[in-house]
């Protein structure tokens, strides 16, 4: 018998978090998710490999998902690295939120605001090998 909190991907947190990018030799704050979302954001979003942010960081554990993130590709979502931008940032906030509203997302504002009250670490860690991440908030696909 499957749980049914199982496989459940209608809401998914965003997160701002660092990322090293070795192509340009710079972080950057990108958009990233707890995991991929239902609907047509999915489209957009894909996981990557982390570098660590710093050789005294030890490597996560091999098999786990802890040294990948789920990051927000610009439009066209071509996955190409080697562009300068390819992934949203926290300038693009606004236009992520009116995407999100215009295509059956619902920002689930108390359950983002019970989630930051708390301080609850989301997933075993608020940190991996790319830094600290910063909840964003909780979205959920009506659609």
């Amino acid at each position: 018998m499957e749980s049914p909190f199982d496989n459940n991907h209608s809401s998914v947190i965003l997160f701002i978090e660092p990322f090293l990018n070795l192509q340009f030799k710079q972080y950057q704050d990108i958009v990233t998710f707890s995991e991929i979302p239902e609907g047509p954001l999915q489209q957009y979003v894909y996981p990557i490999s982390t570098p660590k942010l710093s050789i005294f960081q030890s490597p996560p554990p091999i098999s786990t998902c802890e040294s990948c993130m789920y990051v927000l590709s610009r439009y066209p979502n071509n996955r190409n690295m080697k562009l300068p931008n390819s992934f949203m940032g926290v300038d693009d906030l606004s236009n992520i939120f009116s995407y999100c509203k215009k295509n059956n997302y619902m920002i689930d504002t108390e359950s983002t605001k019970i989630l930051q009250r708390s301080k609850i670490p989301l997933y075993q860690s608020n940190t991996r090998s790319s830094g600290k991440k910063q909840m964003i908030c909780l979205i959920e696909y009506q659609g």
